[in-house]
């Protein structure tokens, strides 16, 4: 009997071991997934679209909701970028180089 909860109990260590490297891997892969967006917009900040965005806050228009699937808040001459894992600020001089 104790033999058999032995089992039971490595047996669940490992169910308990599998399920956390898998929510670390899906984690881990909306970290990138965030990463890859953020480096798309970076690139965007080099672009005439990207600079339209600055230009359309300095001129003090409305700002699109969603850039590149992040959430976007003007706070004084920044934009923030709001991610699933974190937040990314952009001054407004960036977008203008």
């Amino acid at each position: 009997m104790m033999k058999i909860r032995g089992y039971i109990f490595v047996d669940v260590l490992i169910g308990l071991l599998l399920v956390s490297v898998a929510f670390g891997v899906v984690l881990n892969c909306k970290t990138n997934q965030d990463q890859k967006l953020l480096w798309a917009f970076e690139k965007e900040l080099a672009s005439r679209s990207a600079s339209s965005l600055f230009m359309r806050m300095k001129k003090k228009m409305d700002l699109p909701e969603r850039v590149n699937g992040f959430y976007v808040q003007q706070q004084g001459t920044s934009v923030v970028l709001k991610g699933c894992y974190g937040n990314y600020t952009y001054a407004l001089e960036d977008g203008l180089h």
